[in-house]
């Protein structure tokens, strides 16, 4: 769909002068922003529609979209990841943005067409004021625009948030009819448009340069194979385009040409974007080395060691350091193989030259000048390296906290450059970061699950996402887990699947943590955050279990909000009679009186992950060890295991009868899949429930 034809529904706005005390995280975009148009697909649209909803992953052009349609309409913008709701309500926002009395004017504009507002970042709001706070605000705006006669307000956010934002509006007590519309990939056409125009900010552009960038597409198709998805989700996603920009600005020319040829397609995309970005961080190297040898050869002939210095990871810690306090400091980056007359001297040599590095840029605001990356593809290329470095993973971590109220991350991209690098071994301190960075790549089609389980001595970690149209495709990313390095920490999560022996971190010390449609199974649960709320998915359900006790410790006056039908959240936790909230949802696992198909799904679980294959045999456990290790004196669980005996699903070995197998065609008779369990997917457990039920009654 044209983005034009879906802006045809909003009005247009009068022109706004803001007040000279106006908050920041209100705008007015006088200047004509760069901005290509994307494909835009309608997912839901509601007849007489009150709000534009629009919705993409993360880092695709969501912000970029919010100031066009600023500028273009002449609307408000305001930007909530500049600072928290509770700090301004909805009234409080515009009165002290345009006055008292153009707030009237304005309101009133948004009932007769004449005003438009555009709020951004409803993501970020929710990850930094809580959703009860972004829960009033959206009522706040449905008080404004429920009589209104156009679409005049459009909200930004993750395809996450965005899907909550429609069912917050499909209550009875707070019906809002909604136009919700994802943004795409751009389509070949305009993504040439796009590198034209990046290109032509520093360089005319001539019928030469366009050729290179046909070829360089070329090349690039080519290398990524028939996929029309993959080769749009690449050449279409703009921080890549940006990257081909700079990649372009560094040597456009047969150099240049001869380099591409020589780029790998192996791990698709992301090997692609790496060799680029490699390609980048080479070149710079090659330049400091030249001007170093040139500097200091003639008084240090013996010294061979010119090839060692501003290697890819000192780049990358001196560019990280470098942002993270503005100043360069020469000693975040030893490099001992310099002599110490050369240490000076390659200071001087690098101190002016790493400030120009392609990959930062320095911005300046009310006279105040700050450096951060150029853009979010190498923000997350280079945290995403020093993370899974653990020498200089602090850089990453401390980047994150600092910037997390006002930067688009983690993305897609950290978590597939993560993923590319670590050669599938994840920390365990790290998983906060990959589970927002792999829930970026949700669309509206799409479903995703993560799955963090423990057998014997490993911990699995596998994301996986599917999509949910009829040719649409599936993706498995799976990670061996060192639990040695930390503890795993959540602070929002849906459709999870914890199991694991250790504790569980609920929370990083500031914002609401919120748990829907998941299961967490733990020794303790340590409470790291002052809000938790729990929701109860009409189509999904919610168990948290632990061994131990809640450790308040850090925040013993946490508050918990429930929002669930008794039948879809189960707390197996000793001490959950001791909170008010959680005392309905109370229950036993090994209960065998009392079986619900959430405790049903857990037992079988619990007892076919043992179940692993080895080599071609059927996946199998000695009897030994399913009584005295996976039941573990569970009635529950030694009333499922018999079940599963009798149907045959699990089986004595005729050789070993000590040894018992499991059937695969036996369990997908009651439409479980094998596959999906030892691929740490939840199949659907209804027919074998029933069938158990029916078999206990």
């Amino acid at each position: 769909m044209n983005l034009d034809v879906v802006l045809e529904q909003v009005g247009c706005g009068t022109p706004l002068t803001l007040r000279d005390a106006a908050p920041e995280a209100t705008m007015i975009i006088r200047e004509k922003p760069f901005y290509i148009k994307p494909s835009v697909t309608d997912v839901n649209v509601k007849l007489n529609s009150k709000i534009l909803l629009f919705s993409a992953p993360g880092a695709t052009g969501k912000s970029a979209l919010a100031k066009y349609i600023a500028y273009s309409k002449n609307a408000l913008l305001w930007d909530l990841s500049k600072d928290r709701i509770a700090n301004h309500s909805f009234t409080g926002m515009l009165v002290d943005t345009l006055g008292p009395d153009m707030f009237s004017t304005f309101t009133g504009g948004l009932l007769d067409g004449t005003s438009v507002l555009v709020i951004d970042a409803l993501d970020e709001a929710e990850m930094i004021s809580g959703r009860v706070a972004l829960e009033t605000l959206l009522a706040d705006i449905r008080t404004f625009v429920r009589e209104s006669s156009t679409s005049n307000v459009i909200l930004c956010a993750r395809t996450e948030t965005a899907h909550y934002v429609k069912e917050f509006y499909a209550h009875e007590d707070q019906s809002l009819p909604v136009a919700h519309y994802e943004i795409g990939f751009f389509e070949d056409t305009n993504a040439i448009e796009f590198l034209e125009q990046k290109i032509s900010e520093k360089k005319a552009l001539t019928p030469a340069i366009k050729e290179w960038i046909k070829a360089q597409f070329n090349e690039i198709k080519r290398l990524i194979g028939e996929d029309q998805h993959a080769i749009r989700s690449f050449l279409g996603y703009a921080p890549v385009l940006e990257a081909l920009a700079v990649f372009f600005d560094e040597d456009a020319g047969e150099n240049t040409m001869k380099a591409l040829q020589n780029i790998s397609a192996e791990g698709g995309s992301t090997a692609i974007f790496v060799s680029i970005m490699d390609y980048i961080l080479k070149r710079e190297q090659d330049k400091v080395i030249n001007g170093f040898r040139k500097r200091c050869s003639k008084d240090f002939p013996d010294f061979k060691g010119w090839d060692d210095v501003y290697k890819i990871e000192e780049q990358l810690v001196r560019i990280a350091d470098y942002i993270a306090y503005e100043a360069f400091d020469f000693d975040s980056f030893v490099l001992s193989n310099l002599p110490h007359e050369l240490q000076g001297e390659y200071k001087e040599c690098i101190t002016p030259f790493l400030k120009d590095h392609p990959f930062m840029q320095s911005t300046e605001r009310v006279g105040d000048v700050r450096v951060d990356f150029t853009g979010a593809a190498f923000r997350d290329y280079i945290l995403a390296r020093l993370m899974v470095s653990g020498k200089y993973e602090s850089y990453a971590t401390e980047y994150f906290s600092a910037h997390r109220h006002n930067v688009r991350f983690p993305s897609q991209l950290f978590f597939d450059f993560y993923f590319y690098y670590a050669n599938n071994a994840m920390r365990a301190g790290h998983f906060s970061y990959l589970y927002d960075g792999f829930k970026a790549k949700e669309k509206a089609n799409m479903v995703s699950r993560i799955e963090i389980e423990e057998a014997e001595d490993e911990t699995i970690c596998v994301f996986a996402h599917r999509s949910l149209s009829k040719n649409g495709s599936s993706a498995s990313f799976p990670f061996q887990a060192d639990m040695s390095s930390g503890t795993i920490s959540i602070t929002q999560a849906n459709n999870l699947y914890v199991d694991i022996s250790g504790d569980v971190i609920l929370g990083d010390g500031s914002e609401d943590v919120i748990i829907s449609n998941s299961t967490i199974k733990c020794n303790r649960f340590i409470i790291n955050t002052p809000n938790i709320m729990i929701l109860g998915e009409p189509n999904g359900a919610t168990l948290l279990s632990s061994n131990q006790k809640l450790d308040t410790s850090r925040y013993p006056g946490v508050k918990f909000e429930i929002r669930s039908e008794i039948d879809r959240l189960k707390i197996a936790i000793p001490d959950a009679a001791q909170w008010y909230k959680l005392q309905p949802f109370e229950c036993s696992l090994d209960d065998s009186d009392n079986v619900d198909i959430i405790k049903f799904e857990n037992a079988v679980k619990t007892i076919l992950k043992h179940f692993r294959k080895h080599g071609k045999d059927a996946p199998g456990r000695h009897y030994e060890f399913i009584q005295n290790v996976i039941i573990g004196g569970s009635a529950l669980k030694q009333n499922v295991l018999n079940f599963l005996i009798k149907q045959g699903i699990i089986y004595k070995d005729t050789k070993d009868t000590k040894q018992f197998k499991l059937n695969n065609e036996k369990l997908e008779r009651f439409g479980v899949n094998w596959g999906q369990i030892s691929q740490n997917a939840i199949p659907d457990f209804k027919e074998l429930f029933q069938a158990y039920s029916e078999e206990q009654s």
